[in-house]
């Protein structure tokens, strides 16, 4: 028969007994060394980073789970049963809110291996809602003894890494439609009723905790312009726990603006002005206007104004030009459109142009087009037609692009009367659902003065 005796051993601040038999050999100086080392299951890494935001809500939420399976593994199996003790690796999170499936392994004689669970009572991260401040959070595994002094730790501790965003209640503003505006120009006046303005709303990307008031400020405006854009009403308010403002705000230019600077096109903002007893809350991004002066000397009228007068065209001459020209571009002469009867024409199948010589200077007021109709009822217009002027049929003048719907007639009407000799239209047909242009067909072109 076998006699046992005591073997003590000392681990951490308490004592391991194991029993033994009297003819075992209980120094462990044969023993080779072996490692031990703990490791996040299903990770390569013993370092797992994730990164934690607010959402919309202003609820914290992890871009992956703090709760993980740890193995703690020898490299070599042992002879003799080994005791274990692990801890928590905890950073910034309390110790109450820590769960840990055991800290006390035991590791039989041949086994190799054991697996610890680590997670957090509060599985949705709740304790670190209130901390609205940025925040590195660890939560891992840790051995802190072995009962072996021939156990040699290799990777004493695994962990996940949580980096956790400051809390931001970013204002922006947020606008209503389009926010680029183009106005016809022509001799220094803004010819258009519809007014530049533009209307938004202050919008928190997450709540703040107090009141949030928005006043704000212009940019890309001289000093001596300010008082030409306007702001209605002058400041919003975000109510606490809210997201956007009850009410909505207008901006507004003035068409003076455009008429006393001289660029064509502008480049004005709107920024937030943020007050609140929130800390958290901060100006974002405001709104960027891009506003231009489009140079069009005429406008579209919707009929004949009965002050005008047609001026009789005889004499005058019409030719015309395609883009790209070639063999099969209609061979109607461009006079069509001068001799007053509405069965002859020109056409195109292309961009095309028709120069008019009216022999002489004549004061414009504006001029139609008539387009022909088939008989299904298409409409053979442009879509676009640019405006020239010249008095020496060589160096053209610029009086407008103007883009256009489909109508049986265009009518332009100038703002400023003036004075040529030439005029040349440049016309765009639409185009066919396979890229390529339609018809577009001419019947008369009449150019009136003023009574």
């Amino acid at each position: 028969m076998k006699r046992y005796g005591i073997f003590i051993t000392a681990l951490c601040s308490g004592w391991l007994l194991t029993g033994c038999a009297d003819d075992e050999n209980l120094g462990l100086t044969d023993y080779p060394a072996a490692a031990i080392g703990v490791s996040i299951a299903g990770e390569k890494s013993e370092t797992v980073v994730m990164a934690a935001a607010y959402d919309e809500n202003g609820l914290l939420q992890v871009d992956g789970d703090l709760a993980r399976e740890y193995t703690v593994e020898l490299a070599t199996a042992s002879p003799e049963d080994i005791r274990v003790v692990v801890e928590p690796v905890a950073t910034n999170i309390p110790a109450e809110a820590i769960v840990v499936s055991e800290t006390d392994l035991w590791f039989p004689a041949g086994t190799v291996r054991r697996s610890v669970s680590v997670s957090l009572a509060d599985a949705d991260f709740g304790f670190a809602q209130a901390e609205r401040g940025g925040m590195t959070y660890e939560l891992g595994l840790r051995i802190a003894a072995v009962s072996n002094p021939n156990v040699v730790m290799e990777r004493s501790e695994a962990k996940v890494v949580v980096d956790k965003e400051a809390y931001r209640a970013t204002c922006t503003l947020r606008g209503e439609g389009d926010t680029s505006f183009s106005r016809p120009y022509w001799d220094g006046k803004v010819f258009s009723d519809e007014p530049i303005s533009h209307t938004f709303k202050a919008v928190l990307d997450r709540p703040a905790s107090a009141d949030t008031k928005i006043t704000f400020s212009s940019a890309g405006l001289d000093e001596q312009y300010a008082g030409m854009v306007t702001v209605v009403p002058a400041e919003l308010i975000i109510p606490a726990g809210a997201r956007e403002s009850a009410e909505s705000a207008v901006w507004t230019l003035s068409n003076g603006y455009l008429e006393q600077t001289e660029p064509l096109n502008y480049t004005l903002s709107l920024l937030p002005v943020v007050t609140s007893d929130d800390p958290a809350a901060v100006a974002g991004e405001g709104l960027t206007f891009a506003v231009s002066k489009a140079l069009q000397a005429f406008a579209l009228a919707e009929s004949v104004p009965a002050e005008w007068s047609l001026f009789d065209r005889s004499g005058w001459s019409a030719t015309g030009e395609f883009d790209d020209p070639d063999e099969w571009d209609p061979t109607d002469p461009a006079q069509n459109v001068l001799d007053g009867d509405p069965e002859t024409g020109w056409r195109s199948y292309k961009v095309g142009r028709i120069y008019v010589d009216m022999q002489s200077a004549h004061e414009l007021a504006g001029f139609s087009v008539n387009y022909l109709t088939s008989q299904w009822g298409d409409l053979y217009s442009a879509l676009r037609v640019d405006i020239y002027i010249s008095d020496d049929n060589a160096t053209w003048t610029s009086l407008g692009s103007y883009s256009v719907e489909l109508a049986e007639v265009h009518t332009f009407r100038i703002h400023s009367p003036m004075q040529t000799r030439y005029i040349k239209l440049e016309f765009e047909p639409k185009k066919n659902p396979w890229g390529f242009y339609a018809t577009l067909g001419i019947t008369e072109l009449e150019i009136y003065g003023a009574r």
